[in-house]
This record gives structure tokens, C-alpha cells and sequence, in this order.
């Protein structure tokens, strides 16, 4: 079967606002600050949490630039933080999440993701290779893990990490640290925000572990050194 293979366009890089996941944010601005590039990001999805009076952030938009494209986009149209950290949806694409729901039990003091994935057609690649997809995408259940394998496996890897996040909001929530209510998106001061990871962080000492924080810091760290 013919594989997936990145043309190097930088097109997806110049397509839309990127999705970040809660702690992807605190790693793209250590990024940003490391290399002295400007970023924008600003919170997505949030639930509110009434003990605290915040909404807190499950995950963050990075804008594009003034030129329509990624801020870490370099001048010869290569990923500037490839080798360093691409935040997950980078890494998925063109498999990249269509719809991304919190479903938020109040009776059980749960919060389940639900995740559908699709191919995005704005890839030239996927665009030369449409024929097979609609031919094999339907009826094998298995076609995008043969077609696009490291794709696939950052997709679960992704959705590992929003489990884990979840699970653990879940918990706090269940032993009345905090108290969550869905409501309206909140749009106006930063400060009524709190950072999902970072909550977390305060309660799970071991979270940068299990998510693989502290290697991704120290390569940040590592890059800066070489560069400076």
C-alpha cells in the first residue's frame, strides 16, 4: 500500500490557528521565550470551576503570525521547533481532530472526551491520494494506522495525554477541590483563567513525568544553550 509522505510545503503550517493541549501551551511559550519569537495564545476550551471563581483552560489556540503563518514557521519554510517539541497536532497531521467534545457528568463528577478524528483534504498529499483514501478510508477500520503510521500513533499519544489531564481534573473534582459547571465560553480578563496542567500540577507532583514534561524542558533548555 502506497504511504503518506510530508511534501514540505509548509502549508499546514499557513492553514489555520493551531490547537493546543493545556500543557503544550506552557511548553510553546517557554519555546517562544527561548528563541525570542513572538506568540499569541490565548485559552479554547474552558469550564468553569464556581469554588474558584475561574474558568479553567483544557486547551489554548496559538494564532498565526501578521504573515498568516506559524510563528515558528523559519524563513526557508521548515519547522523551526521539529527536532525540539511539536505540539500534537502538528505531529497528527493531516489526521487531525474534526470535533473535540467535553462531555461533563455532574452526577458522577466526571469529564469524558470524545474525539473524532478525519484526513484533512487541505494536504496536497492527501489531495494526490483521494482516490485511495475514499476507497480504503470507510471500509478498513485499520487503513490509516497502514497509511499514515506515525500520524496514527501521535493521534493516540495525543489522546493519552487529554485522558490523562481529564482523569485527574475528574478526580479533583470528586474530592470537592474543585466544582465544575459547564458554562458560556468567558471571554474577558486573562486573570479568570487558570491553566488546566498548571491546577493539576499543584496536586499530582509527578505530572511532568507521566506526561514527559521535564525531558521536553530540558531539550528546550539544551537548544538554547547551542544557540546562544
Amino acid at each position: 500500500m502506497i504511504k503518506f509522505k510530508c511534501s514540505l510545503t509548509g502549508l499546514c503550517c499557513k492553514a489555520s490557528p493551531i490547537t493546543l493541549q493545556s500543557f503544550e501551551e506552557m511548553l510553546v511559550n517557554f519555546l517562544a521565550e527561548s528563541m525570542s519569537i513572538d506568540v499569541k495564545i490565548a485559552p479554547a476550551y474552558t469550564i468553569y470551576d464556581a469554588l474558584s471563581n475561574q474558568w479553567i483552560a483544557l486547551s489554548y489556540t496559538l494564532y498565526l503570525n501578521d504573515d498568516n503563518k506559524c510563528p515558528f514557521l523559519s524563513k526557508d519554510n521548515r519547522c523551526s521547533i521539529h527536532n525540539i517539541y511539536k505540539p500534537f497536532i502538528c505531529r497528527t497531521y493531516p489526521y487531525v481532530p474534526r470535533e473535540v467534545q467535553y462531555l461533563v457528568n455532574s452526577e458522577l463528577k466526571l469529564i469524558i472526551p470524545q474525539v473524532v478524528y478525519g484526513v484533512s483534504t487541505r494536504c496536497p498529499v492527501i489531495e494526490l491520494h483521494k482516490p485511495l483514501i475514499s476507497k480504503y478510508f470507510e471500509a478498513n477500520a485499520s487503513f490509516i494506522k497502514e497509511y499514515m503510521p506515525s500520524e496514527y500513533e501521535a493521534a493516540i499519544e495525543a489522546e493519552r495525554a487529554r485522558l490523562v489531564i481529564v482523569t485527574l481534573l475528574s478526580n479533583l473534582w470528586r474530592d470537592g477541590l474543585v466544582e465544575l459547571v459547564q458554562k458560556p465560553p468567558f471571554t474577558g480578563s486573562s486573570s479568570r483563567f487558570i491553566n488546566a496542567y498548571s491546577l493539576l500540577q499543584r496536586y499530582n507532583p509527578r505530572l511532568p513525568y507521566i506526561l514527559g514534561i521535564y525531558s521536553i524542558v530540558e531539550k528546550i533548555r539544551l537548544a538554547k544553550m547551542a544557540n546562544d
